[in-house]
């Protein structure tokens, strides 16, 4: 009944910034993973560790990362957190409009479980982002239905000018032989 050790377990915060970098998101979005009290954990741009003046890595806060989109998503996100702090195990969706008036769409996960772990998985990306790809699709689209009715246009002036053709030259046989 004596308590004889403690198990831990590491986890590399340099390989999960790597992955969270690795991330396919446009270059303005940010993903990060972040503790309860604004500590980063992992950050797709920026850094999540900076060396003090003593020479010692601290771990940097999200308030303080120096990445605006970052810093203004995890302050949405935590005015946000007794709702997202249930154990549903859902994504839950925020937006936000950011200093330059940008609409910004965030997901968030609570990453919890029974050994301790209380992260939250946030992406923050400006709906222009989101928009653009729709953009250049819808432009592309239309570029395709123009050059489709121009060719069809052209080809049916080619037929056309067969076919009146050969009424000119049926015609001028049937006149011909009258």
């Amino acid at each position: 009944g004596l308590q004889v050790g403690v198990v831990g377990t590491d986890i590399a915060l340099s390989g999960l910034s790597r992955f969270i970098a690795g991330l396919d998101i446009s270059p303005n979005s940010r993903a990060f993973i972040v503790e309860p009290d604004g500590q980063l954990v992992a950050v797709s741009a920026g850094r999540h560790v900076r060396r003090d003046d003593d020479g010692h890595y601290r771990r940097v806060n999200a308030d303080d990362s120096g990445e605006p989109l970052l810093e203004q998503a995890w302050q949405h996100v935590r005015d946000h957190l007794p709702d997202l702090s249930v154990s549903d195990q859902r994504v839950h969706t925020l937006s936000f409009t950011d200093e330059q008036g940008q609409h910004v769409l965030v997901s968030v996960h609570h990453i919890l479980d029974g050994a301790g772990l209380d992260w939250y998985a946030v992406i923050a990306v400006p709906a222009s982002d989101i928009l653009t790809d729709v953009r250049n699709k819808v432009v592309l689209v239309m570029f395709c239905g123009v050059l489709a009715i121009l060719l069809a246009a052209m080809l049916g002036m080619v037929v056309l000018g067969r076919v009146a053709d050969d009424v000119e030259q049926l015609s001028t046989v049937v006149g011909g032989a009258a």
